[in-house]
């Protein structure tokens, strides 16, 4: 590794370390889980995202990309303790969320997203 690229790895390492520790976000992922369900009209998949612990969670921001490398973004101010937010086509402007989606849930104060993806029953393993 040149000297530049190690300087450049090692600011950035200290960045990280600063921003954790000066309150600008903790290191750890917001404390959601992920479910789906199928949409009850037919439109593709629903994401639950829910909030599973006893404070408010605030500038929630869910983004959902399709096999085909398509993506959407939702956002939401704040999700409640253990509320659950589901989005859909209809969150989605008629984009409908298909199977072997990825999703990556993020929130303010949390500097690791969390990640997930929609089960694809006509994938093969």
């Amino acid at each position: 590794m040149s000297s530049v690229a190690r300087r450049v790895a090692t600011g950035a390492l200290a960045l990280v370390l600063v921003a954790g520790l000066s309150g600008c976000g903790r290191f750890e992922a917001p404390p959601v889980e992920l479910t789906f369900r199928d949409s009850l009209v037919g439109a593709g998949k629903i994401v639950q995202v829910a909030n599973t612990s006893n404070q408010p969670l605030t500038g929630i921001e869910v983004t959902i990309t399709a096999p085909t490398g398509e993506s959407r973004s939702f956002t939401q101010v704040e999700l409640g303790a253990y509320e659950t937010l589901e989005i859909g086509w209809k969150k989605l402007g008629g984009w409908q969320v298909p199977p072997g989606s990825e999703i990556r849930v993020g929130a303010k104060g949390f500097l690791l997203p969390v990640d997930g993806q929609l089960p694809d029953p006509g994938a093969g393993d």
